[in-house]
């Protein structure tokens, strides 16, 4: 039951994967076989490091070599010890010993240069991802499984022991043991097939046994993942500064903790039954391995009693029993670790290989208006989310013209935001068409498309960065900064003397969770900043998405005041719930059910008695001067931006 309380922090059910988005893995097979992985590994390394497979080959040789060195040591210094020939025997073990020596050194030295060039590569994959996260179509950041499935990419990057970095110890070990069974197998073959069989036979039932237990592990997989991301997602819960508030006033701690708690006896409970089949894999390899050597002393003692073998010789042979088994279960093993480190390189490269609907790279360029006239106009637009049952926007027609200031207004889920996405070509209407001066938007380059918006979301973006740097979007070592346009901007947006007052002005750092130092704003700071940002781009189209949310009425009116200086000579639209916000402009429209269902001015639409009206009215009853509500001298409290409308005495 408590499980089943976790389950919304996984579940995957707003925006399934689409057909182009979904992996081959999700679909039952990986898109890329184990030797193309590893062809796709190495032409990276010989991009990005030349020394990594040079030193992979070397380590390769070290540990054979020691291998090799460690079987025949033994053997041949009995060999001299029997013959009663010190002088050789001082001869054998200084040119085992030096040679163990100098290639354990060497095998050291490779180990320890060889791990920045498997960084390196690493490294470059994860600027791969970066890369594609941040470029890739915005429709895709809505689809829970492409996150996901960018989430499964940068974990397999995330650590040096994963397998964009693992890979090469998985397959410099391969190669070894592959090498070193060999020898092995070639040493053994000509002594008795019965114990050669044997050998291999116990090696295989301990391979199957482990499989087994690994198998097990990998269906637990999505269950382990699941209540380690709970875990940590308490965690961060608990170090959050908003949820605190919360936490002392309804005492939500005791809860936290009995969810932590419960996440924790599940995973425990989890990790236990895999303990417990771990103790049995190696209690059945106990005794596999006692009966191979039991078999084996049985068998090379015969031949020595016999006097077909002598001691050194059953030190070589018994060694060689020994480590063929143990080097066959490594190869077994090892080959296993590589095939899931290349079905996991398949999920990132098929991540990175998720196709990009939109124009960003190509398209025809953007017609250039010299004198900034860019008219937007949706065309029967509708818009269906994928895996939704019915449109979100439908049949929508709509123009916006230059210069012109637009409100848009609704009820929630009317479909607002989504007009937005269409209007700034974050989505593309699944019917009829976004034209851009006349010509479809999915035809023009999207990267220059974005270029003409300028806006302010209602969930801000401040980045830890300076104040300069956050309006600007530059940085300042760069110099591309100019300081004179981000201080007229921070005044017209109503944060100049917030910025003078912090301690290195425009310089300040904002974020506390990466400078210890920096200061914090409150949320309406924080939203005039992006004001100042959007400013700053000066784009022709500006889009304001409840920006006067956070502020407090005082602001709110400062804010409508400045308007219409604002957003002079730009096309500008404006979303917000609190209707008396939207007189100042030029013209209103009403969203219902994802079609317009009222369109004129803020005068003509309380004139019509419609939607709109019956809305104002409601809402007109918590901005009165008189607090006695419906009271005879009752009169609106006016927001008028000059400029822009006259002002409006109507009464809702």
């Amino acid at each position: 039951m408590l499980y089943s309380q976790f389950q919304f922090f996984r579940e995957e059910v707003d925006f399934p994967m689409s057909e182009t988005t979904k992996t081959n893995e999700e679909k039952g097979r990986p898109r890329y076989n184990m030797f193309q992985n590893i062809g796709w590994m190495f032409r990276r390394a010989v991009r990005t490091s030349r020394w990594l497979l040079p030193m992979a080959g070397g380590q390769v040789f070290c540990g054979v070599a020691l291998a090799m060195l460690e079987l025949f040591c033994a053997p041949a210094v009995l060999r001299q010890v029997e013959g009663g020939q010190l002088s050789g025997l001082l001869t054998v073990v200084l040119a085992f010993g030096g040679g163990l020596m100098a290639i354990g050194a060497l095998q050291r030295y490779l180990d320890c240069n060889v791990l920045f060039d498997r960084v390196f590569v690493r490294i470059g994959i994860i600027n791969d991802l970066t890369r594609k996260y941040c470029t890739t179509d915005y429709l895709h950041m809505e689809q829970p499984a492409f996150t996901a499935a960018a989430d499964r990419a940068y974990n397999i990057c995330g650590s040096n022991g994963g397998p964009a970095e693992g890979i090469w110890n998985t397959l410099v070990v391969l190669l070894t043991k592959l090498i070193n069974f060999t020898v092995f197998l070639l040493l053994l073959v000509r002594l008795n097939a019965v114990l050669l069989a044997v050998t291999v036979t116990g090696a295989l039932f301990s391979y199957l046994s482990r499989l087994a237990v690994q198998r097990w592990r990998n269906r637990q997989k999505a269950q382990e993942d699941r209540l380690v991301h709970q875990l940590f997602y308490f965690e961060e819960r608990t170090k959050d500064a908003r949820l605190a508030k919360d936490a002392h006033v309804f005492g939500l701690g005791a809860w936290l903790t009995e969810l932590y708690d419960g996440a924790m006896r599940l995973l425990d409970g989890l990790h236990a039954r895999l303990q417990a089949r771990y103790l049995a894999t190696d209690i059945f390899d106990e005794v596999l391995c006692l009966t191979r050597n039991g078999l084996a002393y049985y068998w090379l003692l015969r031949l020595v009693l016999a006097g077909e073998l002598d001691a050194a010789g059953f030190l070589l042979l018994f060694g060689a029993v020994s480590g063929l088994g143990d080097w066959l279960l490594d190869l077994f093993f090892h080959l296993e670790d590589l095939s899931e480190k290349s079905r996991q390189l398949s999920q990132l490269r098929e991540w990175l290989d998720t196709p990009e609907e939109y124009l960003t790279e190509g398209g025809a360029p953007i017609p250039r208006s010299a004198d900034g006239q860019y008219t937007i106009q949706l065309q029967d637009v509708s818009f269906r989310y994928p895996g939704a049952e019915h449109d979100t926007i439908r049949h929508l027609d709509l123009t916006l013209a230059t210069g012109e200031s637009l409100a848009i207004v609704g009820l929630n889920g009317a479909g607002k935001t989504t007009l937005i996405k269409l209007l700034c070509g974050f989505l593309d209407p699944t019917e009829g068409a976004v034209l851009l001066n006349g010509q479809d938007i999915r035809t023009l380059n999207r990267r220059q498309y974005y270029e003409l918006f300028g806006a302010v979301f209602q969930k801000v973006s401040v980045l830890p960065a300076t104040v300069a740097e956050n309006v600007s979007q530059q940085t300042a070592e760069k110099g591309a900064i100019d300081r004179h346009r981000v201080a007229d901007c921070l005044r017209r947006a109503g944060l100049e003397k917030t910025v003078a007052a912090l301690p290195d002005g425009m310089d300040t750092f904002l974020g506390r969770d990466v400078y210890l130092e920096a200061a914090q704003l409150s949320g309406g700071q924080e939203q005039r900043l992006m004001l100042a940002r959007a400013l700053y781009k000066d784009a022709p189209i500006t889009i304001l998405d409840e920006p006067t949310a956070a502020l407090d009425p005082l602001a709110e009116s400062d804010l409508y005041q400045r308007f219409g200086q604002l957003t002079a000579g730009h096309s500008a639209v404006y979303i917000s719930h609190r209707l008396a916000s939207t007189r100042f402009c030029d013209r209103i429209i009403l969203l219902e059910d994802g079609h317009i269902a009222e369109c004129g001015t803020h005068e003509g639409l309380l004139a019509a008695s419609g939607r709109y009206a019956q809305l104002f009215a409601v809402q007109s009853r918590y901005y009165k001067e008189n607090p006695v509500i419906g009271g005879p001298d009752e009169t609106a409290v006016q927001h008028t931006a000059p400029g822009r409308q006259k002002e409006d005495t109507t009464h809702a």
